[in-house]
């Protein structure tokens, strides 16, 4: 042995270069790679998608049927509440102010 490091030889510094060049190549992959997955973790991938738009959609949908519903049932409540108030006044001969 000549004791010669890999990088004494010919055409390491042309291989060292090439290493360097797979070595960033690696790193701009693998932060590819990280942006990707943490995308689909957190579903920002999926909120261009037709899919994540129809199930907003959907949900919007739901919600808006169920305030409905809530509002009817509040409103048939409060008629209700009404009557009774209008009945209670007729009872003790109070005059309501809605005649």
């Amino acid at each position: 042995m000549s004791g010669a490091t890999p990088r004494e030889t010919p055409g390491a510094s042309e291989l060292d270069r090439e290493l360097d060049t797979l070595r960033a190549e690696n790193r701009r992959l693998r932060r590819t790679g990280e942006v990707l997955t943490d995308r689909v973790e957190h579903g920002s991938a999926s909120e261009d998608s037709a899919s994540f738009h129809f199930d907003q959609k959907a949900q919007l949908e739901k919600l808006v049927e169920d305030r409905t519903r809530d509002l009817i049932v509040a409103k048939a409540r409060a008629e209700a509440h009404a009557t009774e108030i209008e009945h209670a006044r007729e009872v003790i001969g109070v005059r309501s102010s809605r005649t």
